[in-house]
C-alpha cells in the first residue's frame, strides 16, 4: 500500500470510530432519558410532584433535540392526574 491509500484509509477508520461513538452517546442518552421519565412516573404514582418534576425536566435536558413525542410524553407524565 502507498502511504497515500494508507492515510486515506485511516481517515475513513478515524470516521467511522467518530460515528459509533456518537452512535454510542445517542443510545445513552436515549437510555437515560427512558430511565428518567420511568423514575418521574414512579414519583408522580406516590404523589409527589415536585420529585416527579424534576426527573422529567432531567430527562429533557439530556436529549436538547428531543422530538415531540419526547416532550409529550413528559408533559403527559406531569399532567396526568
Amino acid at each position: 500500500m502507498t502511504p497515500r491509500r494508507v492515510a486515506g484509509a485511516q481517515a475513513t477508520m478515524a470516521r467511522w470510530v467518530r460515528r459509533g461513538l456518537g452512535m454510542l452517546r445517542r443510545r445513552w442518552r436515549l437510555w437515560s432519558a427512558r430511565r428518567r421519565l420511568e423514575v418521574a412516573r414512579y414519583w408522580q404514582a406516590r404523589a409527589d410532584l415536585d420529585e416527579a418534576a424534576r426527573h422529567a425536566g432531567h430527562a429533557l435536558r439530556l436529549l436538547p433535540g428531543a422530538g415531540s413525542a419526547l416532550v409529550c410524553n413528559s408533559l403527559g407524565t406531569l399532567l396526568h392526574e
